[in-house]
């Protein structure tokens, strides 16, 4: 029978029976004792099965399929009032507590794996042990689902072995919650989360507060598949207010510092009053909404990113040793679907303008992180252009600007006006770049530079060593520089193995020299020079000419 029918004399638990598709074999056993001294003695049902056949639809730990079998225990004295039981879930969960009657509690205590049973609690619920995985977000739905007050929950104290929260594995983490004097506080002690959550009695209108001293955000499982909807099942305007710090939040391997939220709900979802980060290294603000109701939510932001050095910036955000230097601005106005949490490049709609000052394009391999966010590669444009400087770049290509708009939309970047600007060339870069598919679909024109600027480039790439080889090449090979004028490659292939193709090349003959122009004739003739007579004949003696001086 399913379980709906095992206990239907226990009403209580009613909302609970749809997580329990399905039936199974039951074992019952009931014990009656011969009465002592006209005292019955003990009388106890005990419930058993090995649920095969019945799915638990929980999240972990206590999720399983239909076909797997875990067995199930329940013994309670008869009649259940006031009086004790115990239960148990394969090797899962152990319970023992007091069964409710006139006047007295029910009281709760369940132990998590192998471990030694705590203390049944006065009354309410109290949780412990150990668990492989518990998915928090899982549990957090249900909660938000079946909040109707109840039995309260005296305190959870567990560790940890895999922590999963919006579909990201956290790691280990101590996790405990317990009741306090203003309402529930929830605390986190990890390698990847460690702080404390504060719930107040009036959640509404105080809001929740979180201090996190650390936040480590792992990146989605495969970042070739739509992000997990993280709260996608939630209203926004459902949410109290949330006032958020992190000391140290990364999302991935990006580095963002100290970071604050503050949101507070409307009628129409979630206005995002102030979104920040502040680092050595990048110094982002944003601010937006997020709007629609459960299941169907978008989210709105305008995020402004600054920082000094863009090469110090690539290295927070796992691109070491792509850029020397490069003051950057960026602006990324975008909507995509989902909570603000569902935030990538690759599933926004909107646009991303970048500006970026003088810098240089090191010299590495591109699998080593040889692009910006996978709108170009930065080490292929020097290295594969028949323009290659590889004698005198061989620490990188120089660049006065790198400016330019993006179009984001269906999971590809497009741009029309990409500029980069070096003292060897201009590069102007159209076309698309698939965030999704990671590939590149793009036109590339490139201006050289030449004359005095390449013992400068010389210089810039090696020193006085380099100036001079600058100069040598000036000589040997500045002519025909100075004759290509432009040359237009193709973009393609993946990422990590970009292929840039020559299209075609415009070449211009060098103006000839023209002789220089002549003075214009003066307006007052000059004074007449005097009259010199020509020297004596000197006689000729036979001995041949003088040599010439």
């Amino acid at each position: 029978m399913p379980v709906a029918s095992a206990f239907a004399r226990a009403p209580d638990l009613a909302p609970a029976f749809a997580h329990f598709p399905g039936e199974t074999r039951w074992q019952a056993r009931l014990e009656i004792g011969a009465e002592r001294d006209g005292t019955p003695s003990r009388r106890q049902l005990s419930l058993a099965s090995d649920l095969q056949g019945i799915a638990i639809d929980l999240p972990p730990p206590l999720a399983k399929a239909a076909a797997d079998a875990m067995p199930f225990a329940l013994s309670l004295d008869i009649p259940p009032f006031d009086r004790p039981f115990s239960a148990s879930l394969g090797d899962v969960v152990r319970v023992q507590g007091r069964m409710p009657g006139p006047g007295t509690p029910l009281a709760v205590r369940a132990d998590f794996g192998a471990v030694a049973a705590g203390p049944v609690p006065e009354r309410g619920i109290a949780i412990g042990g150990k668990v492989t995985e518990l998915d928090l977000g899982g549990w957090m739905g249900l909660a938000r689902a079946g909040a109707s007050g109840g039995t309260p929950l005296r305190g959870i104290d567990l560790e940890v072995g895999r922590l999963v929260l919006g579909g990201r594995d956290l790691g280990e983490t101590r996790f405990g919650v317990e009741p306090t004097a203003e309402g529930t506080g929830v605390r986190f002690e990890g390698g990847a989360i460690a702080g404390t959550v504060r719930l107040p009695e009036d959640l509404a209108r105080s809001g929740i507060t979180a201090e996190m001293r650390r936040l480590h955000w792992p990146d989605p499982p495969s970042a070739q598949d739509d992000l997990p909807m993280a709260m996608a099942d939630v209203d926004p305007a459902s949410l109290p207010p949330l006032h958020l710090w992190v000391g140290e939040l990364r999302l991935g391997v990006a580095s963002l510092g100290e970071a604050r939220f503050e949101s507070r709900p409307d009628r129409n979802g979630m206005q995002v009053e102030r979104l920040e980060t502040n680092s050595p290294d990048l110094d982002m603000r944003a601010s937006g909404e997020w709007r629609g109701g459960a299941g169907d939510s978008h989210t709105h932001l305008v995020i402004d990113m600054t920082a000094q050095n863009l090469g110090r910036m690539l290295d927070a955000f796992g691109f070491a040793g792509v850029i020397d230097g490069g003051k950057t601005m960026a602006r990324i106005d975008g909507r995509w679907r989902g909570a603000p949490t569902a935030f990538a490049l690759a599933q926004l709609d909107g646009t991303l303008e970048l500006d970026v000052d003088k810098g240089r394009i090191l010299d590495v391999n591109p699998g080593a992180g040889g692009r910006l966010f996978g709108l170009l590669s930065l080490t292929e444009i020097p290295r594969r252009l028949s323009l290659d400087f590889s004698d005198l770049f061989r620490s990188g290509m120089s660049f006065n600007a790198i400016n330019g708009r993006f179009e984001l939309r269906d999971g590809n970047a497009h741009t029309e006006d990409l500029h980069i600007a070096s003292p060897a060339a201009d590069i102007l870069i159209r076309g698309r770049t698939g965030l999704r598919s990671r590939d590149y679909d793009q036109q590339m024109v490139v201006t050289p530079r030449a004359g005095s600027t390449l013992p400068v480039v010389g210089a810039l790439a090696g020193g006085p060593v380099g100036a001079a080889a600058g100069l040598v090449v000036q000589g040997l090979i500045g002519k025909q520089l100075n004759e290509v004028a432009q040359s237009r490659y193709h973009v393609g292939g993946s990422w990590d193995k970009p292929h840039i193709t020559l299209l075609e090349r415009e070449r211009t003959a060098p103006a000839k020299r023209q002789a220089a122009p002549q003075p214009p004739a003066p307006s007052v003739l000059p004074e007449p020079v005097p009259s010199v007579d020509p020297p004596a004949p000197v006689p000729d003696t036979g001995a041949g000419p003088e040599p010439e001086p």
